[in-house]
């Protein structure tokens, strides 16, 4: 990795934080003055109630007639984004539409999971589906994550088409199970619920639906390495297989307990009945299969790989997962603290890392031009960087020490909430965390940006960024004369940060 030893005299200065005590008594970095009264004043219904008024542009979503949202709405034209950061994710869709069920919208959450069956229903991922199924071993070599289920797409295209570059679909590791799973858990949990009725879905939805395990057991999802959840270097992720393994519990408990829907499933012809109905053996062993894998890898994310690989990984954020949304019912108390912990290694002042020695959006990352930062000649700021050679060559260009720190306080404040409804819990540990989760809430408050139309915030590449908005994470910035400051990304504001940060405050009572 490189060092910062001459940093640029032309970078803009960016807006200065303020420290600040919270009723904590502990210190947050803020960003917008404005939210300092509701870091420092106890909290309460009347001051949650508040604060959601407050910000209630702030977590806004721009959704589609159709049910779709872009990962990022950071631009006010409707030009196309560069970065490509306005396709839309599988992944961050499945979070807004969990925070718009935290708003009582019910009617757009459910727009939005039928958008997304629609998605995986189209001819295009079907016929993807199938030929997995039929032939696993065409997602070997480089042509593989183009051959997997697809996870991102063109939100502008009618036909879901992939996004395009220079004419051509642009060449995205898609192979990230964390995003399947994710999804097939969520259908599994909104049929259950009453939210998604089985007539609601067609007979495309049910045939994505209900090959999917099959997908899943072709894929041997437990042992395959994938992009994950940073869609990057392929390793064998625990928070991925954790996942898959949450999908199909619940959709192995749904069909176990719903006759509505077996009978739904049944009313698809045989070859879609036999996929699940007929198998449920085949359910409770890929369920072993995943388990087998997260007792093996739990509290870390990819530890089964040589330790001097560059798949190697013990802390990782993606492991917040297994704390929220996942559910997993063989997975204990003591193991998901130990998660937590794990993770709470990667905080830093002004957010969470994925991971250390993390190069995408590190220091004088969007800062085109500068040579000493080593970005000259590199890959596009966003473009796929699964392969190893472009990754090392990435983290080889990196500034000691000034990974990205991420949104994800929000993340760890929600997970809390959820693995505070356990009842193993001693009083000591209960109160510790309901510590811990306020904490991190100040703390995701403190990301807001600050800024007026006269003196507006500054992101990491020189440029102005939206006031009263979640930015995806804070980058490092080097000064002329060395000094370090923190800017947010240009990734603002992020859609999958207002989700999680509006779940975070609707789960503490």
């Amino acid at each position: 990795m490189a060092d910062a030893k001459s940093p640029s005299k032309n970078i803009p200065t960016p807006r200065a934080a303020v420290l600040c005590q919270s009723s904590l008594g502990r210190p947050i970095w803020v960003q917008n003055s404005k939210l300092m009264p509701f870091i420092q004043k106890p909290w309460s219904e009347t001051l949650k109630a508040d604060l959601l008024i407050l910000l209630k542009d702030t977590l806004e979503i721009p959704v589609t007639a159709r049910g779709l949202v872009q990962a990022s709405n950071r631009l006010e034209s409707e030009e196309r984004d560069s970065t490509n950061y306005d396709a839309v994710w599988v992944r961050d869709t499945v979070w807004v539409f969990k925070a718009l069920l935290a708003e009582g919208r019910m009617q757009d959450a459910k727009a939005m999971v039928v958008a997304l069956l629609d998605y995986f229903g189209s001819d295009a991922q079907l016929a993807r589906l199938d030929k997995v199924i039929a032939t696993p071993e065409c997602i070997q070599g480089s042509a593989g994550p183009m051959e997997v289920l697809h996870i991102r797409f063109d939100g502008r295209s009618e036909t879901f088409n992939d996004v395009h570059v220079n004419g051509e679909p642009q060449f995205w590791n898609h192979k990230q199970n964390d995003a399947l799973g994710i999804f097939y858990s969520s259908v599994a949990e909104y049929l259950e619920s009453g939210l998604l009725k089985p007539e609601d879905l067609n007979s495309s939805h049910w045939k994505f639906l209900t090959r999917l395990p099959t997908y899943f057991e072709r894929i041997e999802f437990y042992n395959m390495p994938d992009a994950g959840a940073w869609e990057e270097l392929e390793r064998i992720n625990t928070s991925s297989i954790a996942l898959v393994t949450d999908g199909l519990e619940k959709w192995k408990k749904l069909i176990e307990s719903s006759e509505v829907v077996r009978t739904a499933i049944s009313k698809q012809g045989v070859s879609y009945s036999d996929e699940v109905l007929g198998h449920s053996s085949r359910l409770s062993k890929l369920l072993d299969h995943g388990y087998q894998r997260i007792h093996a890898q739990i509290p870390f994310e990819s530890p089964s790989h040589e330790a001097d690989s560059l798949q190697f990984r013990k802390s990782d954020a993606a492991l917040l997962s297994l704390l929220a949304p996942c559910q997993l019912e063989r997975v204990t108390t003591s193991q998901l603290l130990s998660t937590l912990s794990s993770v709470d290694l990667l905080c830093g002042p002004r957010g969470v890392r994925r991971y250390f020695n993390d190069a995408y959006q590190s220091g004088n990352y969007w800062i085109k031009g500068v040579q000493e930062a080593g970005l000259e000649g590199t890959d596009a700021w966003t473009d796929d960087c699964s392969a190893p050679e472009d990754f090392q060559k990435r983290t080889s260009h990196m500034l000691r020490g000034t990974e990205a720190q991420w949104f994800f306080d929000s993340w760890i404040s929600y997970g809390i909430s959820q693995l505070l409804k356990r009842s193993d819990l001693s009083a000591e540990q209960r109160s510790h965390l309901t510590e811990q989760r306020l904490h991190h809430l100040h703390r995701s408050l403190g990301q807001i940006t600050g800024g007026t139309e006269s003196n507006p915030e500054i992101g990491a590449d020189g440029k102005r960024v939206a006031a009263w908005a979640c930015p995806e994470s804070y980058n490092t910035v080097v000064l002329g004369d060395g000094i370090r400051r923190f800017a947010p990304s240009p990734i603002t504001p992020l859609n999958w940060a207002k989700a999680s940060l509006r779940l975070a405050i609707s789960a503490i009572e």
